[in-house]
């Protein structure tokens, strides 16, 4: 037991411990300067395109692969890798009929539970990982909670707003999203009406959704709060109540005119300052937590470049140079959620909502529920001495606990370790490759392999109480808990 600890001390997470060991660091190319950051990465013989460029992808573009799904992205190369990331309309998602049979059949849309659980389900098991993504993304975004709403079934119907626009226009879904009944109750909408307009959702348009501070004065959101009077709920749809909106001119931007909400949402969403605001939201989602300034400005430019078009800015951020830099590389905390639903695909375990639903909530992040309409802070936040603990706690109950889809076999890990008899040096060497890509000092790696020696050897002289499988499954939490794992 003590020289566990004493290994587990060697390859506790930290914020601040060096996640990419120099091996891995040497095939990424190093920090950018100027406009070369989003030119397309090329291949070359010293920076190739090798199984860690292949899983950092779909990591950052989803929620992670089996080693299987990470060894065929590698093999089919990069181009091959985006198309079916991006173009996701053209991947067939079986899943999909069979959940909205569920949805509108069995499911109680009004049991937050069941959404929270169907969403993880639709997480794990999509073929379309980065629309899933990209839902999560628009969901902090757009942050939204159920607690305020009150009604789990206008916050599916929200959900499926997001998907429906995952990687379209965001202006097109910055208009839906206005119109959207959580939305509309979240911000208090509802009370919006002529003569005594109320400024909440024009106020969190501005400076949440599109400019940021600094970019409107507060009269553009005086003026911007009675162009949407009458934007209301009826029912569990939108309902334009005529007799309640303003018809009046009012100044926006400096311009004057009989502005309605979707005029205001035409403004901002080409917005040059909102094209910054996204930028930096998408660059510290998906590539690091702290962007330069220069990343933002030229990400923004692309962005208005291709009139708000995510499906166009998101293929420029995959295949750029600083996507796959050293400075992006395992540079971010992953959230509760891409370490829950990452780990579940990873091992081919069931969702079993009534373990990771309880654990979300622990960790931080309760689907559903933003803390507050700036959504989840995220980064170095979710870390903490009771949110580890979580976190670490989620993965030995995932390991031990949690069945396999196919219960006559054991998850694909370890059952391809048991099909090749491995020995313990490979065993070892397997793990830390299909969990971490081989992210791990040559000290801890050693480390790694003296206790699994010695633990075999407890088990083949009969001294041990616990089996081989269990063993393996130790191995594996132990590298799980190290940085690389915990890191994005």
């Amino acid at each position: 037991m003590q020289r566990l600890i004493a290994l587990l001390s060697i390859l506790a997470f930290t914020i601040q411990a060096q996640v990419v060991t120099e091996q891995a660091a040497a095939q990424n190319t190093g920090a950018l300067a100027g406009k070369e950051f989003f030119e397309p990465w090329k291949p070359t013989e010293e920076d190739s395109w090798d199984i860690k460029k292949a899983a950092h992808l779909l990591r950052r573009a989803g929620f992670g692969g089996s080693m299987t799904e990470i060894k065929i992205a590698y093999q089919n190369g990069l181009e091959w890798a985006l198309r079916d990331l991006i173009h996701c309309e053209r991947v067939e998602n079986p899943m999909e009929k069979v959940l909205q049979d569920v949805e509108y059949e069995i499911g109680d849309m009004n049991v937050l539970s069941t959404l929270q659980g169907l969403w993880l389900y639709r997480m794990t098991r999509s073929m379309r990982p980065l629309e899933e993504k990209m839902t999560l993304f628009w969901h902090g975004h757009f942050a939204t909670s159920n607690y305020k709403v009150d009604l789990p079934y206008l916050m599916f119907k929200q959900n499926k707003l997001f998907r429906e626009n995952a990687t379209g226009k965001f202006p097109e879904l910055l208009q839906a999203v206005s119109k959207d009944a959580a939305m509309i109750l979240w911000l208090d909408n509802q009370t919006n009406i002529k003569g005594n307009p109320n400024e909440n959702f024009a106020r969190e348009i501005f400076e949440l959704f599109t400019l940021s501070i600094g970019n409107y004065t507060e009269k553009d959101i005086q003026e911007s709060a009675r162009a949407f009077t009458g934007w209301q709920v009826r029912g569990l749809n939108f309902f334009f109540n005529q007799g309640q909106h303003d018809f009046g001119e009012k100044t926006v931007f400096g311009k004057t005119g009989n502005w309605n909400g979707e005029d205001i949402c035409d403004m901002v969403g080409l917005h040059p300052a909102t094209a910054k605001f996204l930028s930096k939201k998408l660059l510290k989602f998906f590539v690091m937590e702290e962007p330069k300034q220069e990343y933002i400005d030229a990400l923004a430019e692309v962005y208005l470049a291709h009139k708000g078009d995510m499906k166009e800015v998101l293929n420029v951020l995959f295949r750029s140079k600083l996507f796959y830099s050293r400075e992006a590389y395992r540079s971010l905390v992953k959230s509760p959620i891409e370490l829950t639903v990452g780990t579940i695909r990873l091992l081919n375990t069931r969702s079993l909502k009534n373990l990771t639903l309880p654990s979300l909530d622990k960790m931080g992040q309760q689907l559903y529920n933003p803390p507050n309409v700036k959504g989840w802070d995220g980064g170095r936040t979710w870390i903490n001495t009771i949110t580890l603990l979580e976190r670490n706690n989620f993965l030995q109950k995932m390991l031990m606990e949690a069945p396999c889809r196919n219960p006559k076999k054991d998850h694909p890990i370890f059952q391809h370790i048991k099909d090749k008899e491995m020995e313990p040096k490979d065993a070892v060497d397997y793990l830390c490759k299909a969990l971490i890509q081989d992210d791990l000092s040559d000290n801890a790696k050693k480390e790694l392999l003296d206790y699994f020696d010695n633990e075999v050897a407890e088990t083949e002289s009969g001294v041990a109480t616990e089996g081989y499988s269990r063993k393996l499954r130790r191995i594996a939490y132990i590298i799980m808990t190290s940085p690389a794992y915990q890191a994005n």
